[in-house]
This record gives C-alpha cells, structure tokens and sequence, in this order.
C-alpha cells in the first residue's frame, strides 16, 4: 500500500493522499483511511486538485466508489464535515453538497447512511436552485424519492430556479411511479400550474 501511494503522488501530486487511497483495493482502503486518520498532520476534509471535473474530499470519493464502511468511517470522525461542498464532476461551477451527489447518482444505500447521521442540511441547493428530493425526483430515483419523504417535515413542493416544483418535473419525465408517491405526500400542492399554465396531472397524461 505504501508503494501504491508513493506511485500515486508522484503521477499526480495535486491529489490529496486520502483521495488516491480512495482508489486502492478495499481492504487496503479500509487499513489506509484508518492510519491516515489517526494522524493530526492530515486533514481528512481536504479537496483534491484535479482539475474542473474533480475537487472532492475523501468522503466524496468514498461514495463514488459505494464504499458504505468507509462512508461510515469518515462520518464518525469529528474532523469531517457532512455538508461540505465538493465541486461537481462535470462543471467547476457546480458545488454539491453529499446529499446532492447520491440524490443525482441514484445510491439509495449510500442515501440511507447520510440520512442515518441526522444532521445533514436537506434544504441545501446546487446552482439550479435543486433540493436533493427535487434532484432525485428529477432523476426518477424512486427509492430515494420515498426515503426523502419520510422525513418529517420535508417540503414535496420544492422548486427550482425556474418555479418548477417537484410534481411538475416528474410529470414532465413521465415518472409515473414517483408521481404516485408524491401524490400520497403530506402537503402536496397538485393543481400548480406551469409558465404555460398546465397543471402536473395533465403533463403527465
């Protein structure tokens, strides 16, 4: 492993040491985060420099990987912030926060370990005015959707920069099954009604 990371750093010194480790085997992932951690010199929040598509910590690579224990590893260290935002992968002037990560990649299990921790900001917005329930309904991740709306007191109205609400994008993409669910949602205003003033059910007809 140590021979991995010395390779790694030299063929790309913008990188952050946890970042590369984050793309060796699993069990020496798993033996690396934990050593790297244990030392104060590190800084486990640390964004790599790789370029516009890649400006992430090692948690960010962690779920990109679906790597659910180190996920969980990194989550319990006190030095980590949960709502950091990570450049997005294909725009330098996307940031994400984890939430919107997932909520667009479609991880529900990785979803389900962020929403566990009970302090993430689920009202966070990406450059589109987009909530991570709105991005996952846009994207017709449909567990996601259902895990989202379990949460007391979480909005199923939300908008976007353009005064798109939730129930309209997913009539526009025609996802039926997240449709149902947000019908049965607390809350849900389905007469809103579009620029061109049509309402979501007849979108979806």
């Amino acid at each position: 492993m140590h021979a991995f990371l010395t390779t790694a750093l030299l063929q790309s010194p913008s990188r952050t040491p946890l970042s590369h480790v984050a793309e060796g085997g699993r069990i020496a992932r798993i033996a690396y985060v934990k050593l790297l951690l244990s030392l104060d010199s590190v800084n486990p929040d640390a964004k790599d420099n790789n370029g516009c598509g890649h400006r992430w910590t090692l948690l960010f690579w962690a779920i990109e990987k679906e790597d659910e224990e180190i996920v969980q590893l990194l989550l319990n260290n006190e030095r980590i912030d949960p709502d950091s935002k990570s450049s997005g992968q294909y725009s330098c002037n996307s940031e994400q926060t984890l939430l919107l990560r997932t909520a667009v990649t479609g991880q529900s299990i990785i979803v389900k370990v962020l929403l566990a921790k009970e302090h993430f900001d689920l009202t966070a917005k990406d450059r589109h005015g987009q909530t991570p329930l709105f991005l996952a309904i846009e994207n017709g991740h449909t567990i996601i959707v259902e895990q989202f709306l379990a949460i007391e007191d979480i909005d199923p109205n939300t908008q976007n920069k353009k005064g798109e609400t939730s129930l309209l994008v997913a009539a526009e993409k025609g996802h039926r099954a997240v449709i149902r669910l947000l019908l049965k949602a607390e809350g849900i205003k389905p007469d809103y009604k579009n620029s061109k003033e049509r309402i979501p059910l007849s979108l979806a007809i």
